[in-house]
């Protein structure tokens, strides 16, 4: 079905196929449409209690950890919305040393970290991916089997992949941002290293390589509508996604996106109002409570951005069907230099209160922060099974 679906997007729109499978989704194309649509709050709450029984239901009152260490902010793509982009003006450039990396694991593994995150931005050279290779050999070396090893370094080939895979990987995270190639090109400049059906494909690589694999979507993107929202959806359940990670697009100052989303509403400015922060929580809570039910047995985090529109978002999103925190564990020095959006929150904290300040959130909402537990999604498990 698959390869059916890369040579259909190849000469057409997502929208047209996936409606052809929509009968093998949870909810229908038109109940989908219904649930990330407006509609009165009484349905919302419905929506976002429902969702979260059914996380109850396979994980509990579980919330699994992962820490994010991003090592570098070196990129070589452009992309239009990112405040890392390759010519963007504002952050000054950092590579963390191997030792700096494995001390942070260490730290990561003395309390219970059982997720590891290493996050860079897309640099696809073979000195990279060696670099990551050992580091991922010698943090095995100093925590066993005890951590789940994920990498999000970008767009690399198969051999490389797989490279990373033998080193110690265990998930893989590459965000397609979205589903629809046409709003995909506006996102990124056409200079021949923005492929979005490049990007499918490496998705597809690493589902059949046996990674836990991740991806995700921004809501509220200039241009993008109801009917991309509802194709991202169905996306993730043809690619067999194990991990879902959905944030609002936030605009990052100097960046071609942020032009276009202010163009679209007639402003001079990025700076966001109340009502632009409430509506996009909104939409992007909606769109988190759809995806559980359309995905029950996947992993969901909730996402950092939630955060920078509301001081508790994250918990909201925890209550409708999210089931993952990534505290970001990055040294202080470099994490201002991190920034993908706006008024990312966290820049100014230790990993030391990230991780207290988690805690206590979780348990506010009356979850649980599982230090120490692997946290593989049933999906997973279940996928493996089969093969």
């Amino acid at each position: 079905m698959l390869s059916a679906l890369t040579s259909h997007f190849q000469s057409s729109t997502l929208g047209a196929l996936s409606r052809q499978f929509s009968t093998q989704m949870p909810l229908s194309r038109s109940e989908i449409l219904k649930c990330i649509g407006d509609k009165p709050i009484s349905e919302d709450k419905a929506l976002f209690e429902r969702a979260n029984d059914v996380t109850k239901s396979v994980y509990g009152n579980k919330v699994f950890l992962r820490g994010i260490i991003e090592f570098s902010n070196h990129c070589a793509k452009n992309c239009n919305y990112c405040g890392i982009r390759r010519d963007h003006p504002d952050p000054e450039r950092y590579e963390m040393s191997q030792d700096d990396i494995l001390e942070t694991i260490k730290w990561a593994h003395e309390k219970r970290y059982a997720g590891i995150l290493l996050q860079s931005g897309e640099v696809g050279t073979q000195d990279r991916v060696d670099f990551v290779a050992d580091t991922l050999k010698k943090a095995r070396k100093l925590t066993g089997d005890k951590v789940r090893y994920i990498l999000s370094l970008g767009e690399l080939t198969d051999d490389q992949y797989y490279q990373l895979l033998q080193a110690g990987a265990d998930r893989y995270l590459l965000r397609m941002e979205t589903s629809n190639p046409a709003l995909y090109a506006k996102l990124h400049p056409q200079d021949g290293h923005h492929d979005w059906l490049k990007r499918l494909n490496c998705v597809k690589s690493l589902v059949g390589m046996g990674y836990q694999v991740a991806t995700g979507v921004m809501t509220g993107l200039p241009g993008q509508t109801k009917d991309d929202l509802a194709d991202d959806i169905e996306m993730f359940n043809e690619l067999g996604i194990d991990m879902i990670g959905l944030g609002p697009y936030i605009p990052q100052v100097k960046t071609p996106t942020a032009d276009a989303w202010m163009a679209e509403r007639g402003r001079d400015s990025i700076e966001l109002t109340a009502d632009d922060k409430a509506k996009m929580l909104l939409d992007t809570i909606r769109m988190l409570a759809t995806i559980r039910l359309c995905n029950p047995d996947v992993n969901i985090a909730a996402t950092t951005a939630l955060q920078a529109l509301k001081d508790d978002g994250r918990e909201w999103a925890l209550e409708s069907g999210a089931n993952v925190v990534m505290p970001i564990l990055t040294p202080k020095t470099f994490r201002a230099e991190y920034q993908l959006y706006q008024n990312k929150p966290c820049i100014d904290d230790s990993a030391s209160e990230c991780m207290g300040c988690m805690d206590r959130r979780v348990r506010s909402i009356g979850k649980t922060l599982c230090f120490g537990e692997l946290g593989d999604p049933k999906h997973f498990t279940d996928r493996i099974k089969k093969v």
